[in-house]
C-alpha cells in the first residue's frame, strides 16, 4: 500500500521535485493560493518521475511494453531512415503518454544493443500522427535472443561507450575518464573455472598495470551460479545446433563431425519445457549479471582457460590437472559474454613459448 502512495522514483526526477519543491516555498511567502498551487505541482513532479516495478511475463516471444499510455496506432512501417533500415519492415507500435502517465521507459526485450542515434527535431503535439517523423527524437536497435531487430526509443548514453564501427583504442578519453573506469575481476568465478597454471598469473600481472594509471580493479566473488550458467548455455545451444540439423535435411548424422554428433544426442532428448526452464534461468543469470554493472564498468575474464595446444586434438582433454567432462568445457570461459550478448574487448598477450 505504501509503495502505491510514495512510488519509487527514477533518478531524474530527484532535481526536478527539489527545483519544485523550493518554488513552493517561495510561492507560500508570495500567497497562500500561489503555495497550494504550487504544492500540487510539485505532487504532480512526483508523480510524473515515479518508477514502478514491472513483472514482464518472462516469455521471449513477446516484447513488453516499452512505456506507460494509450496506443494509437499499430501499422507495417518501413524501418528509419537514420539507421539504414528503411528498405525493412517493421510493426510500427505508437504509444502516447500524457502528463499523467508514468514516463519511465523500458527496453521491451533482452538483446545486443547494436546502435544509438539522436535525431534533433520539433516539439509537436506527440498525439500528431507527424509527430514521430518531425518531433526530437533518439532511436536504438537491439538485436534480440532470437537474432531480430527491435527498435525502441531513448536510451540514456554511456560516457564510455564507443562505435561498433571503431575500436575501444580510438576512443579519445580524458585521464580523469580514465581513472573513474572500474573493472571487475572475475578471476576463476568462484573457483568454478579452470585455467592452465600461470594464466591468472599473466592476466593478474596486466591488471596490475592498469591500476598503476589510476584504473580502478576489484575482485569479485560473484553471486553467478556456474553450474546453472553451463546447463542453461548446453541446454540452448544443443537446442539450436539440433533444429539445425534437422532444417539441414541430413541423412546419415553419423558422418558429422563428433562435436555435431554430440550436440545432436543431446538435443533430440530435450523437451519444450527443458527449453523454456533455460531460457527463464538465462533471464534469470542475465539479471545476476546486469546488477554487476550498476557497479563497474568493465567485466573481467582472461579470455583462454588453456594455453595452445597440439593441433590434432580436438580439445583438451585436461586442464589443470582435471579431465574435461564435455567436448567444450574448456571454452567455459566464453558463455558469460555469449549467452548475454556482451559486448567484448581482448586485450593481447603473448604466450610463453613453451
Amino acid at each position: 500500500m505504501i509503495d502505491k502512495v510514495f512510488p519509487k522514483i527514477h533518478d531524474e526526477g530527484y532535481k526536478f521535485i527539489v527545483i519544485f519543491g523550493l518554488v513552493t516555498i517561495i510561492l507560500y511567502f508570495i500567497s497562500n493560493f500561489l503555495g497550494l498551487v504550487g504544492l500540487v505541482l510539485t505532487i504532480w513532479c512526483y508523480y510524473f518521475f515515479r518508477d514502478p516495478e514491472r513483472f514482464p511475463i518472462n516469455d521471449e516471444n513477446y516484447l513488453v511494453s516499452p512505456a506507460d499510455g494509450l496506443v494509437l496506432q499499430v501499422q507495417d512501417s518501413d524501418g528509419p531512415k537514420e539507421l539504414n533500415m528503411e528498405g525493412k519492415k517493421f510493426t510500427k507500435v505508437s504509444i502516447f503518454m500524457n502528463v499523467f502517465d508514468c514516463h519511465v521507459n523500458r527496453t521491451p526485450c533482452s538483446g545486443k544493443l547494436t546502435e544509438m542515434i539522436y535525431k534533433p527535431g520539433m516539439f509537436l503535439n506527440a498525439s500528431l500522427d507527424k509527430a514521430s517523423e518531425d518531433n526530437e527524437r533518439k532511436y536504438y536497435k537491439i538485436t534480440n535472443l532470437a537474432g531480430e531487430d527491435v527498435i525502441v526509443g531513448e536510451h540514456k548514453e554511456d560516457p564510455i561507450s564507443f562505435s561498433l564501427d571503431n575500436s575501444f583504442s580510438e576512443v579519445n578519453l580524458s585521464d580523469q575518464e580514465f581513472s573513474k573506469i572500474k573493472i571487475g575481476w572475475l578471476s576463476d568465478m568462484n573457483g568454478n573455472y579452470q585455467y592452465d597454471p600461470e594464466i591468472i598469473e599473466i592476466c593478474n600481472k596486466q591488471l596490475n598495470n592498469l591500476e598503476k594509471h589510476k584504473v580502478i580493479i576489484e575482485n569479485l566473488k560473484p553471486k553467478i551460479d556456474a553450474h546453472k550458467l553451463w546447463n542453461c548455455w548446453g541446454t540452448l545451444r544443443a537446442k539450436s545446433i539440433y533444429e539445425d540439423i534437422i532444417t539441414m535435411n541430413i541423412k546419415d548424422v553419423n558422418e558429422m563431425t563428433p562435436q555435431a554428433i554430440w550436440e545432436y544426442n543431446k538435443g533430440i532428448k530435450l523437451t519444450e519445457e527443458d527449453a523454456q526452464s533455460a531460457l527463464n534461468s538465462r533471464i534469470e543469470l542475465s539479471n545476476d549479471v546486469n546488477s554487476l554493472f550498476g557497479d563497474f564498468d568493465f567485466l573481467a575474464l582472461p579470455s583462454q582457460q588453456s594455453f595452445p595446444f597440439d593441433k590434432n586434438l580436438r580439445n583438451p582433454e585436461k586442464i589443470n590437472d582435471k579431465l574435461m567432462d564435455t567436448y567444450h568445457r574448456w571454452i567455459e570461459i566464453h558463455i558469460f559474454a555469449s549467452l548475454f550478448y556482451l559486448p567484448s574487448i581482448s586485450l593481447p598477450r603473448t604466450f610463453p613459448l613453451t
